[in-house]
């Protein structure tokens, strides 16, 4: 599993896919998700191990709402299922964050294996990340370095994220070095440490220091209270207070606002304004999974229109707010509990373990920082991907108790591996993934055969495949508006029109496809038409 979780962390296909970055990991997630799920059903109904009950109904509960809010959602089916371009956390992407969590959160392996799991694979992915970062800034030929710290993605496709993980990531090799004992492990993790902050400086992003000082500041203040309880809530009293007004002061908001405010915090608070709005106009069902690229402008309130009124967002940049705008109240509230049992736990393990086990509060901190990033940020399969198997790793019984407590439970797998190997033997177990893996694959696969179309259309200019990529393909409204420029800006003004309308007729919620049917329509009554629609789905925007 810690190969599986690296792959899907750090997928990448910049030269078979055009979007080298959300695709190729969900096409990983997909397949590592199906892959397991077989051996999830023997877990489930042939194991004798006690069932985790709570998380099963929770996970049961939250397919049926997922499903039903699909179906009855008049969003474009393709872009449900899929995702957005870019961001692809459709409803394969979630099923299979959910198929990934009640898998680790049902099945009886030990405490150590899940550490072991999480500890590894983090410290893979942080290593990766930091070459791949550092080919990117040394590169000799120049462009990245030309280009400017945008250019700094890594395996991310965005600073934002490349910066949002690593200062998630370095939280492993940080708590190693209040844990080792050993000279060379201690100097390891420093160096890795300083050439996670050298990369993040460089990608010029402050979300990777940010969620590094929630870090410090939290073992700081563990450390305080193993000496001393009643300093510790006053330090993490005060700490927190002095954090949230730096928060709110990047908003703009509070004492300290017009000191630190940051122009991206306000745009921020117009894509939650709207989300809101728009979550309350569906408000038990939802818009739709991934919609928010065609409600936005119908939810944004007049200071986002006039601070900027030609940009269309496609996430909230607020997980609570993208789920409310999905799936209604009903999304919501799992989410949010989802979110309380969580926290429910870790407040219960922690009284366990007098916080004395390191290795558990590394995961812990990890969570919450996650939880952090997600509350500021638009959708990212591998932030998602890594809450979600956190979520189950400390939802898990074994997760929470003392090394002496999980000796005295019953039936615990001592070899750490799942029953289920042991009842259908090491063949059929195989089999069993391999089946899965494929099917997964298969789901995922017309997306990404679309896109390598599209890819291999754009480097050869083969007018068939750029044409079957936008319209054969799985509906993509930024693949089709990308094929229709192609057209335009090589005189093939019919097929790129043709291109737009088949991308409306398959969603005509797609402002982006009317905006641009506008400027290449000359029927006086389509035109009309096109303003209409547009005014529906603007109304702020000018339509003359």
């Amino acid at each position: 599993m810690t190969l599986a979780l690296v792959v899907c962390t750090v997928a990448y296909s910049t030269k078979i896919t055009f979007e080298s970055v959300s695709l190729p990991k969900m096409l990983a997630v997909t397949m590592f998700a199906f892959s397991i799920f077989p051996l999830l059903l023997l877990e489930l109904f042939k194991s004798r191990q006690p069932i985790n009950k709570p998380v099963l109904g929770f996970a049961l509960i939250y397919f049926a709402v997922l499903v039903f809010n699909f179906f009855v959602s008049h969003s474009n089916f393709s872009q449900q299922l899929y995702g957005v371009y870019g961001r692809n956390v459709g409803l394969l992407t979630q099923i299979s964050f959910l198929i990934i969590f009640l898998y680790i959160a049902s099945t009886n392996f030990n405490r150590e294996t899940l550490l072991n799991f999480i500890f590894n694979a983090s410290y893979i992915c942080l290593i990766l990340s930091i070459i791949f970062g550092f080919i990117q800034v040394f590169t000799l030929d120049g462009e990245y370095l030309l280009s400017g710290p945008s250019k700094f993605t890594a395996f991310y496709g965005n600073g934002n994220f490349f910066s949002s993980i690593l200062g998630i990531l370095v939280a492993f090799p940080l708590m190693n070095c209040w844990i080792s004992k050993s000279r060379i492990l201690l100097i390891s993790n420093l160096n890795l440490i300083l050439a996670t902050l050298y990369l993040i400086f460089r990608i010029g992003d402050l979300q990777g220091f940010f969620i590094l000082a929630i870090l410090i500041f939290s073992i700081i203040t563990i450390t305080i209270y193993k000496t001393n309880r009643s300093l510790s809530i006053i330090f993490l009293i005060a700490g927190s207070m002095i954090g949230s007004f730096v928060l709110i002061g990047t908003f703009g908001k509070g004492p300290l606002g017009k000191l630190l405010v940051q122009q991206s915090n306000l745009f921020r608070l117009d894509y939650f304004r709207s989300a809101l709005n728009v979550g309350k106009s569906n408000f038990f069902t939802g818009a739709g999974i991934e919609s928010f690229i065609d409600t936005y402008t119908q939810g944004r309130d007049v200071n986002a229109f006039n601070r900027r009124s030609s940009v269309l967002v496609d996430s909230p940049h607020n997980h609570l707010l993208n789920q409310f705008v999905n799936g209604g109240i009903l999304l919501l509230t799992l989410s949010v509990i989802l979110f309380i049992a969580v926290f429910y736990k870790i407040y219960k393990s922690i009284k366990i373990l007098h916080i004395k086990d390191k290795r558990f509060l590394t995961i812990v901190l990890v969570w919450i920082s996650i939880f952090s990033s997600l509350m500021i940020n638009p959708s990212n399969i591998s932030i998602l991907l890594w809450f979600w198997i956190l979520s189950g790793v400390i939802l898990n019984t074994s997760f929470g108790g003392s090394k002496e407590e999980e000796q005295l439970l019953p039936n615990r797998n001592a070899k750490n591996v799942p029953k289920s190997l042991y009842k259908i033997g090491m063949s059929k177990f195989i089999l069993f993934t391999i089946f899965g893996a494929v099917v997964g694959a298969t789901f995922a696969f017309p997306e990404f055969r679309a896109d390598t179309q599209l890819r291999q259309g754009l480097d050869t200019g083969n007018q068939e495949k750029l044409t079957s990529a936008a319209i054969e393909g799985p509906y993509q409204q930024t693949r089709a508006i990308l094929v229709a420029k192609v057209f335009f800006d090589n005189a093939l003004e019919s097929e790129g029109v043709k291109i737009l309308k088949d991308a409306a007729n398959k969603n005509n919620d797609c402002l982006r496809c009317w905006q641009l049917l506008l400027e290449h329509e000359k029927d006086p009554k389509i035109v009309l038409k096109i303003k209409n629609e547009m005014h529906r789905l603007d109304p702020l925007g000018n339509t003359e």
